[in-house]
């Protein structure tokens, strides 16, 4: 599956949780993603920068800091979550997984109160997701006959 086909597939299938997704599906929507995600950080960052005071001890301003707001980021955030929650759970699918694996990455969330450990379990939980997400397609299982090819 080609890039527009898979971002296509993905935007169609906005939100179906059932059936099953291949590598290339999913690893372009993520790439789609993570690209409109760049996009609108630049965006952000030249449409709505500016300036934020900080006042010093006595009542001088001590430093000025830059911030973005990231409101077109957020934007963008609220708008793929949906559709990459599904792909991520029909990819799962595809191994003979539930998608609910995916919930793992929120036990690492929970174990960030612990400083130094909440960190390794988070990376662990993420580094796990990212090694199922890349396993091979299975025969036909549980979730269906497999992903469809591309359509030529």
């Amino acid at each position: 599956m080609d890039f527009q086909s898979a971002v296509r597939t993905c935007l169609r299938k906005y939100a179906t949780f059932r059936g099953r997704a291949g590598r290339s599906e999913f690893w372009w929507f993520a790439l789609f993603g993570f690209g409109l995600h760049i996009a609108a950080r630049i965006l952000d960052r030249i449409l709505f920068h500016g300036q934020m005071s900080v006042m010093g001890a006595g009542g001088g301003p001590a430093m000025s800091v830059a911030y973005s707001r990231p409101v077109l980021d957020g934007l963008v955030s609220l708008l793929l979550f949906v559709p990459s929650l599904a792909v991520g759970a029909r990819r799962m699918h595809d191994i003979g997984r539930s998608g609910w694996w995916q919930a793992i990455v929120l036990a690492g969330v929970v174990a960030m109160v612990v400083p130094f450990l909440g960190m390794l379990v988070l990376l662990g939980c993420v580094g796990l997701l990212i090694y199922w997400f890349a396993q091979p397609s299975e025969g036909p299982n549980a979730y269906g006959p497999g992903p469809e090819p591309a359509a030529g």
